[in-house]
């Protein structure tokens, strides 16, 4: 080989060294797609009254099923770390929407009338 002759090679050099890309497969894909559906839902049902609950369970499923999805692939794996992202950001809104539910509903409790429906007719 002369100097003028190159490897037929990506990028011209003959010394690159070609990796594959680990993508995830198996169990691993299944949990990743598992836990971004979690997620969004997750996201989706934490601005609603009662569905905040449901935000919530579903959130803590999306960051276990994107955590054990990592474990099993850790290269490549966006699926995987927008599941685990929208997990996180949907049951943190859940939580807050729960407390604020609670304080609502702790505060209409403390500041209704006590002396009932029939104080307004005397």
């Amino acid at each position: 080989m002369n100097d003028f002759e190159y490897k037929n090679d990506r990028y011209g050099s003959s010394d690159s060294v070609r990796h594959e890309e680990e993508r995830p497969s198996g169990d691993a894909l299944v949990f990743s797609i598992i836990g971004l559906v979690s997620g969004v839902l997750s996201l989706s049902l934490s601005f609603f009254g009662y569905g905040s609950i449901f935000g919530m369970l579903s959130g803590a499923a999306a960051i276990i099923f994107s955590s054990l999805s990592k474990k099993k692939c850790s290269r490549n794996n966006g699926m995987a770390t927008a599941g685990l992202v929208t997990g996180i950001i949907g049951t943190a809104i859940s939580l807050l929407m729960m407390i604020i539910m609670v304080v609502i509903i702790v505060l209409i409790i403390l500041f209704s009338d006590k002396s009932g429906m029939n104080s307004y007719y005397y």
